[in-house]
């Protein structure tokens, strides 16, 4: 999929939504000349063809670039302390985005949904780690910090952005019969190649009766969506969503994803996916480091993000980063570096270096 940052063209838009500018940091004007190339146009002196011309190909980009989302904030977590971020938490709550230095809260909600399927609901009667000294809130609107105190009402807000628990790297949490675990739901195997759903308060149903006896990756994609992969070598060959009594609600392209992360936002309308991976350029290198050293090369030198819609599955964004970005989730959880605001309009990611980026995504053609 090409980016904007791939192609040999540069423009600013003809016109900003007064509403969005003081987001994206803009403000409504007119822009000229154009480049293309590397060469420069001046559509006024081209006549009518030439400028309709010029028109259509930027319409003709602009949709070409829409699923890759644009970049609208960058800003660098260490000026706010000496901390490193790589174990950190990002998430929304209304106007501000979230960073919290740690994870321990959501590694501690999810030890508590998996306490009580065996000591019941008071499983969540324990109290839970408050927010840690170096918490970061930013406004959206001015992009600077404000005081924590913003958050004085935002619990619920806070266990609702937790991402779910979806592997061993989870604070050691793996249970062998849960494959995925949200929020206080979760799916437990039922012995004969089956899943039941498993939900806080209500009674156990069946979600499938054989759709685990192929030994498919099992994601939440929405709080009532999931994600079913088939995979060969823990590769992506197949994947489908499907609601909570299993029936499918359509495919989706993820071939050649390892082991994913999932995270949704909190309305259910978009999810991300995101898998660091290692190149067969990368295997030789590393297999030669570990061959000429003491061993002990990073596994990951690539790592991509997709964006999807979770009414039918369109793709509204996509990257695929190198080494840096690869590195970092050999000693992070990279689902915890990754939200989406309620809307889903946008992305927050925290990176190599502590850097945290926002990008927009643009409006799904359905309008989701």
């Amino acid at each position: 999929m090409s980016r904007c940052s791939d192609l040999p063209i540069s423009f600013a838009p003809f016109a900003v939504n007064s509403a969005t500018a003081a987001f994206h940091g803009t403000s409504p004007r007119h822009s000229l000349p154009l480049a293309i190339a590397n060469r420069t146009f001046y559509p006024a002196a081209m006549g009518k063809r030439g400028f309709t011309l010029v028109v259509s190909l930027m319409a003709c980009l602009t949709a070409l670039c829409q699923p890759s989302g644009k970049t609208v904030w960058e800003i660098d977590l260490h000026q706010f302390g000496n901390v490193h971020y790589t174990h950190a938490r990002v998430w929304f709550w209304g106007n501000y985005i979230v960073v919290e230095p740690s994870p321990d809260f959501c590694s501690e909600l999810n030890r508590q949904n998996y306490k009580r399927t065996y000591i019941g609901l008071t499983a969540f009667d324990e109290p839970l780690p408050p927010l840690p000294e170096h918490t970061v809130v930013l406004d959206l609107a001015t992009r600077a910090p404000v005081s924590r105190d913003v958050l004085k009402d935002a619990a619920a807000a806070r266990a609702a952005n937790c991402p779910q628990v979806q592997g061993w790297w989870w604070g050691g949490q793996l249970r062998d019969d849960i494959p995925a675990a949200w929020g206080r739901s979760l799916l437990r195997r039922n012995g004969q190649g089956g899943l039941y759903l498993d939900r806080a308060g209500q009674p156990e149903a069946v979600f499938c009766s054989s759709c685990m006896e192929e030994k498919p990756i099992v994601r939440a994609a929405a709080p009532e969506r999931v994600l079913l992969a088939a995979v060969t070598d823990y590769t992506v060959t197949e994947a489908r969503i499907v609601d909570l009594q299993a029936r499918e609600q359509f495919r989706l392209d993820l071939k050649g994803a390892r082991n994913p992360y999932v995270v949704f936002n909190t309305t259910g309308t978009r999810f991300a996916v995101i898998w660091p991976y290692q190149s067969h350029l990368g295997h030789v290198r590393y297999w030669l480091d570990d061959f000429t050293s003491s061993g002990g090369g990073i596994t990951f030198d690539r790592k991509t993000m997709k964006v999807f819609s979770a009414v039918d599955g369109e793709k509204l964004f996509e990257k695929t980063w190198h080494k840096d970005e690869a590195d970092v989730d050999t000693v992070g959880d990279a689902d915890q570096r990754v939200a989406l605001s309620d809307d889903g309009s946008l992305l927050a990611y925290i990176g190599h270096g502590s850097k945290l980026v926002v990008w927009h995504l643009a409006p799904a053609k359905k309008g989701h």
